[in-house]
């Protein structure tokens, strides 16, 4: 889960990789449209960690709401909830 949730200036998304893999990792607005891919690579075992500052892939910050972040790794998928408060 990102933390802190719900936040206003950022939040971190953390996770684990047991093995170097392929990540996609991507945030909807809650009707489904992409917002923005935060990370779309492949990448090495371990703890990583991502922030999300409420822009879109246009740099302009979104609206005030619940988003979506999808994590895709490998054969792997989690979705999770976080609210933005500006």
């Amino acid at each position: 889960q990102n933390y802190p949730n719900p936040f206003n200036s950022a939040t971190e998304i953390r996770y684990n990789l047991p093995k170097s893999c392929y990540v996609q990792l991507t945030v909807y607005d809650i009707l489904g449209k992409q917002v923005i891919k935060l990370v779309d690579r492949k990448e090495t075992s371990g703890i990583k960690k991502i922030q999300w500052d409420g822009r879109n892939d246009k740099d302009r910050f979104v609206a005030s709401g619940i988003y979506i972040y999808k994590i895709q790794i490998d054969d792997y998928t989690d979705i999770k909830a976080m609210a933005y408060l500006k």
